[in-house]
């Protein structure tokens, strides 16, 4: 019997370990710093950081980024942003020069940890060549009851802020009525409406007789990337502030003298439901309108000055027509792109 009670006191003692287990405190939580492991140049307006974990993205500010040559001269830093992947960050600076260059900075990573990171680099004398193109503009074509929301163009890579992209609304009104903003990459501008918010509203008494309009939404060559590259393609959109509205496509082809494939833009004069749409380069153009009577021009800016250099029309287009076939010849007086729209 002796022997009996320490014998129960083990088994009791076994049978509590999972219990106790099931108690026992979660792994510590990550209390290290990230650390900077790779600067890389791209070109010479592009820097990559290479962290060892992934960057909260909140934290990535160009305002607490240095970058300083070897005299101690700061390099401007146009903008940072969170890289293609969780432990990357994109710096774009000023044009470097081929020398040796410090940056400095800091940094949170996902638990919340603080790191500075301080690194030597040897700057690129190699220049972006490449234009940028328009990767998407929304809202897509067609959209339905569109009222009081965002315009969005998203380019192929960082644009230059301080340079204007051209773009056209249709009813031309809507020009000045959209605040521009850009993200923090640079590579989106939205157009918020402002003043244009009561414009594009259907009064709600209305609503049941007035079958709304549609909105024609067009970007032309004129912005720039980082490096100065002019942005060469046009783009476009259009939607609808109601979902009555009743159109039909339009579509048709342009050729160039001497056969020169250029982007350009195609304009449906109408003094109630005008439309525009962009040329692509192989001439063929398409859009939606409002079924009636329209006088076609369609331009063409050779040299991205904003001014139309090659001209088609205006000659009459009814919707119930299949298409339009126009060739584009010499603007015996060019005039500013938006002008066409008149």
């Amino acid at each position: 019997m002796r022997n009996a009670v320490p014998f129960l006191l083990v088994l009791l003692g076994l049978a509590g370990v999972p219990g106790c287990a099931k108690k026992m405190l979660p792994p510590s939580p990550d209390r290290f710093a990230p650390r900077l492991q790779a600067v890389r140049t791209r070109n010479r307006v592009r820097l990559e950081l290479e962290f060892n974990e992934n960057i909260d993205a909140r934290s990535v500010d160009k305002d607490s980024i240095l970058v300083r040559d070897g005299n101690g001269v700061r390099l401007e830093v146009r903008g940072a942003v969170s890289g293609r992947r969780g432990a990357w960050v994109e710096i774009w600076t000023m044009p470097q020069q081929e020398e040796l260059y410090e940056v400095e900075g800091m940094v949170v990573d996902l638990a919340g940890n603080p790191g500075r990171f301080k690194a030597r680099f040897r700057g690129s004398d190699r220049r972006d060549t490449l234009p940028p193109t328009l990767a998407r503009v929304m809202p897509g074509p067609g959209t339905e009851g569109h009222v009081r929301e965002i315009v969005r163009v998203q380019f192929s890579e960082p644009m230059d802020t301080s340079r204007v992209p051209r773009y056209l609304f249709l009813p031309e009104g809507l020009d000045t009525s959209y605040t521009r903003t850009w993200e923090p990459d640079w590579k989106e501008l939205g157009l918020l409406p402002g003043r244009g918010e009561q414009a594009l509203e259907v009064d709600s008494a209305e609503a049941d007789s007035t079958p709304g309009r549609a909105v024609y939404f067009l970007v032309v060559p004129g912005g720039a990337d980082l490096e100065g590259n002019p942005l060469r393609s046009y783009g476009h959109t259009w939607f609808t502030t109601d979902t009555l509205l009743e159109t039909t496509t339009a579509r048709g082809r342009v050729s160039w003298p001497d056969s020169i494939p250029l982007p350009g833009a195609a304009f449906f004069r109408h003094d109630e439901h005008p439309g525009m749409t962009s040329i692509l380069t192989d001439g063929s153009f398409s859009t939606r309108l409002v079924p009636g009577e329209y006088r076609f021009v369609a331009v063409c800016d050779t040299n991205l000055d904003g001014v139309a250099d090659l001209r088609a029309g205006p000659q009459p287009f009814a919707t119930a027509q299949e298409s339009l076939s126009v060739t584009l010849e010499p603007e015996s007086l060019p005039r500013p792109i938006h002008e066409y729209r008149r």
